[in-house]
């Protein structure tokens, strides 16, 4: 069961576009940085910025400037912005852009922060969301940066679950250890990613999302603790799907499908040099113009780790997608396919 929230609600409806308004929900704030230098914090419960949908909150400072002025978030004292259309937390998207010209939030010393329900788009050149720890992003569509570094990025113990983030060119979320990536969707658009996903530092758990790219993207990069349960479908791809970085400690790989790195593309990729060699189980690799390339490939990919041969990783003849060139990840059996990343599981 939800907790429900119990700090300060103060509504914004960016519509208004006006310095004006008393932040309730029947006479919100007409802009949400004014907002910010308006309310006086909750140190307490801490507050939720509650962004009416329908129209882009435009900004022409990246937000993390404003928030310095309302205060610290911490643990106990979070701040949330979410989206709503007619009450607190009912579903609604809520709209901020970057006005093709700054960040969404470009702040690493800011903690405990906690975004949902919002469309962040349109950076131009700019990342999205550039974040410390503790802090999640959560139903949210991110797109529409030019920026090649990384378009989210979040410190330690952070929570980026249920996004869907396209048309990026740099990396989709970046984060450090103790964080937990799940249930998102990334792919590519006029601008296509350099990775999707990565996590190169400390352990953290990467598991069912869906990754649809093209051309040199790359699927998952570093794999740093567990990444399980993963969709990695290249559309005749020269990157790599999944990815162990040299130094990088990776307790487990299992129950990923890597499909369609065919243009000189590999699937599955562990770096001979380092000196952690993972737990590779149950994965499939199919259309890939070199399934795996590592370390004792005979022994790791054919059968490593806890299981039987019937565990073991798996080169296969079809596709395990019922149709990932036209959008559907639901998988098909095939007699040996592994699990990957059902979408029709997902919350919300």
């Amino acid at each position: 069961m939800t907790t429900p929230f119990t700090g300060t609600e103060t509504y914004v409806d960016p519509s208004i576009a006006a310095d004006s308004g008393a932040g309730t929900i029947g006479d919100p704030y007409g802009d949400l940085e004014y907002a910010f230098e308006s309310v006086t914090r909750n140190s307490t419960e801490g507050d939720r910025f509650n962004v009416k949908a329908g129209t882009d909150e435009i900004l022409a400072v990246q937000l993390g400037v404003a928030i310095a002025v309302y205060g610290t978030p911490s643990a106990t004292a979070p701040l949330i912005i979410q989206g709503y259309t007619a009450e607190a937390g009912d579903g609604g998207i809520g709209g901020i852009s970057g006005g093709a010209s700054v960040a969404i939030i470009d702040q690493t010393a800011l903690n405990s922060v906690y975004l949902t329900d919002l469309h962040l788009h349109n950076t131009g050149a700019n990342l999205i969301i550039n974040l410390d720890s503790t802090c999640s992003i959560v139903r949210c569509e991110i797109d529409n940066s030019t920026s090649t570094g990384n378009t989210c990025e979040m410190g330690i113990n952070s929570l980026f679950m249920s996004n869907y983030v396209h048309n990026v060119a740099g990396t989709g979320i970046r984060s450090s250890n103790g964080s937990l990536i799940q249930h998102n969707t990334f792919e590519n658009g006029i601008n296509d990613m350099i990775t999707a996903i990565s996590t190169t530092t400390g352990y953290s758990t990467v598991q069912r999302n869906i990754i649809d790219i093209d051309g040199a993207t790359n699927g998952i990069l570093g794999c740093a603790g567990f990444v399980m349960n993963n969709s990695i479908y290249s559309a005749g791809g020269s990157g790599q799907g999944l990815t162990q970085s040299n130094g990088v400690i990776s307790q487990l790989i299992a129950n990923n499908i890597v499909e369609g790195f065919s243009a000189g593309g590999t699937g599955y990729k562990l770096d001979s040099n380092n000196s952690s060699v993972p737990h590779l189980i149950a994965n499939s690799s199919f259309n890939n113009d070199t399934h795996y390339d590592g370390p004792d490939a005979g022994d790791i990919w054919v059968n490593h780790g806890w299981g039987s041969a019937t565990d073991s990783n798996e080169i296969t003849s079809v596709t395990a997608f019922t149709d990932a060139p036209n959008g559907d990840f639901s998988t098909i059996d095939t007699g040996n396919i592994k699990e990957g990343s059902e979408p029709q599981n997902y919350p919300g």
